[in-house]
């Protein structure tokens, strides 16, 4: 009939054509359409889905997009800059991280954590990238790195690492000046800040930003961060409680370091915090961040608006 061949079509149907719908069945694929009679004075069209439901936790649900016009509103200049670079180094992160593409090679290894080296487009330095498993679930993990605070006590080398300004839910801005590492001295910067939800864990990405207020520091090197640094924290098919965690290091730390004691520094730092400062840190909150805990910090990020700190 015509409406059926409207229905199919995708054309619009008029509503005096939906009793004569009502009164068809139609398949495609997967899907059943399929009219019932029911109560006196009254029809109703119900689609049955022949796929079985899947069960999904939170986390593993599609993330919403976390960049939109909307949440420019009530940003300035310098705070919409900041949220379109966030969303810039989002996308390079994860296309660097799926692509599985350039030159890398590995610089050092022990049992299941790798550090590679290589270079990737528009850098022209080199940057690293750590992979390894943890004992703990992406959501936990997640708690545990994002949240400022809890960062400032367990990371050695992060002499400040605060909040300076929210940008909403999924952005904001973090000051962070790092301790003496080996030969590199202490570097600063700020950097914007994104996570997201991503295929059933999550991805952070940052890059460096210049906020008017975080002047350079006497006798402290100021650092860059090119968009694509960041790490994802994927769960593991059959393995529950454990994160296959990736992380992207695509900053310049500037200064009169030789290479090859930035490689080997660096990559010593990644490895040293795969297999050493992770494990004992995740130990150290066993108690505090738990499955639950962890839940209520995201929904606490969710919640976040726009608020700058002017703490220096």
């Amino acid at each position: 009939s015509s409406t059926m061949k409207a229905f199919q079509s995708g054309c619009k149907i008029l509503p005096t054509q939906i009793i004569n719908l009502q009164r068809c069945t139609f398949r495609n694929g997967s899907e059943t359409l399929q009219s019932l009679k029911s109560k006196r004075n009254r029809r109703m069209i119900m689609i049955t889905s022949q796929t079985k439901k899947v069960n999904r936790s939170p986390a593993s649900l599609p993330a919403p997009d976390i960049y939109s016009e909307k949440q420019l509103i009530g940003l300035n200049l310098d705070e919409q800059e900041w949220v379109k670079m966030g969303q810039k180094s989002m996308k390079a992160l994860l296309r660097e991280l799926e692509s599985n593409e350039g030159d890398w090679q590995e610089k050092q290894a022990e049992g299941s954590t790798r550090v590679l080296g290589g270079n990737i487009p528009g850098v022209s330095y080199k940057a690293f990238k750590g992979m390894g498993m943890i004992q703990a679930s992406p959501t936990r993990l997640f708690n545990l790195i994002y949240d400022a605070k809890l960062t400032s006590d367990w990371d050695s080398n992060k002499k400040v690492y605060k909040v300076v300004n929210v940008l909403g839910p999924h952005f904001d801005v973090v000051y962070v000046q790092t301790n003496k590492i080996g030969p590199i001295s202490s570097r600063d910067q700020c950097k914007v800040r994104v996570w997201k939800r991503y295929k059933g864990g999550f991805a952070v990405a940052s890059c460096s930003v210049n906020v008017k207020d975080y002047k350079p520091i006497s006798g402290v090197v100021r650092a860059a961060t090119a968009p694509g640094d960041g790490l994802i924290l994927l769960p593991v098919a059959g393995r529950p409680g454990v994160t296959a965690m990736t992380n992207l290091m695509v900053s310049d730390i500037k200064g009169w370091v030789p290479r090859s004691v930035v490689d080997m520094t660096v990559g010593g730092a990644i490895l040293k915090f795969y297999r050493e400062t992770l494990p004992k840190t995740l130990k150290k909150y066993q108690s505090s961040i738990t499955e639950e805990s962890a839940r209520d910090y995201i929904n606490h990020l969710l919640n976040r608006k726009h608020d700058i700190r002017h703490v220096q």
